[in-house]
């Protein structure tokens, strides 16, 4: 029993985990908008 449980996290965690890493990246690098020209240096 203890294990389905195990393996249940893990299937609920890890897709999660795909989702806010994907979109977290897709907020830090805009598509067509590199991060440099964004934030110029003085």
């Amino acid at each position: 029993m203890k294990h389905k449980s195990v393996y249940l996290l893990c299937f609920l965690i890890l897709p999660i985990l795909l989702l806010t890493s994907v979109s977290a990246y897709a907020v830090s690098n805009p598509v067509g908008e590199p991060s440099h020209a964004v934030k110029p240096k003085n």
